[in-house]
């Protein structure tokens, strides 16, 4: 089961049944693309550790994700970034990032966090998803479709941004491209 799920940030819990539960939420947003089956596992994480912040900020991704209600989105984001001293640095660039573009309603400042946290951790496997998602937000498709390939090689095993690459190609009016990506996406 280890070596099937994707890999996950370092994270920091005293409980490993947290823990097991966000790895479970991780896998089914990430791997299954199951966004709104990913809400109960995330929300019995953060029930079980009120203070697991990284699992606060991968509730609010996931309630976006799921199209949830904002208020929603933003409270676990929220939450997540009054408790962003516990976190790694890498994941707490994260959370900059994720409360920027949400409740924080500042686009370029989370942009800018998720370009720092590039050009600290290039191997980091999510940063360049986010990236080319606000890329994409802002028309800047070249961009995007450079940041969701390097995503897609450092983590073949999220659907995600290949899925976004596809909208990505879809936007950009490059219709057989995208035909082609969502086969190989399917496959």
């Amino acid at each position: 089961t280890v070596q099937a799920a994707p890999p996950l940030e370092q994270v920091t819990t005293p409980s490993l049944e947290a823990l097991r539960k966000y790895a479970e939420g991780v896998r089914i947003n990430d791997v299954e693309d199951d966004f709104g089956g990913a809400v109960a596992p995330l929300e019995e994480a953060v029930r079980i550790d009120t203070a697991f912040a990284a699992a606060w900020r991968k509730l609010g991704v996931v309630y976006f994700n799921a199209d949830m209600p904002r208020d929603r989105q933003d409270s676990a984001l929220a939450h997540a970034y009054r408790l962003r001293d516990r976190l790694t640095e890498s994941e707490r660039l994260r959370v900059l990032a994720d409360f920027a573009l949400g409740p924080g309603r500042d686009r370029g400042r989370g942009i800018a966090a998720e370009e720092e946290m590039a050009r600290r951790y290039p191997n980091d496997p999510g940063v360049f998803n986010n990236l080319g998602v606000d890329y994409s937000g802002r028309r800047e498709y070249a961009r995007a479709d450079t940041a969701f390939r390097r995503d897609m090689v450092l983590d073949s095993s999220s659907a995600l941004s290949s899925v976004n690459l596809v909208r990505t190609l879809v936007d950009e009016g490059r219709l057989d491209d995208a035909v082609r990506q969502f086969a190989e996406t399917r496959r």
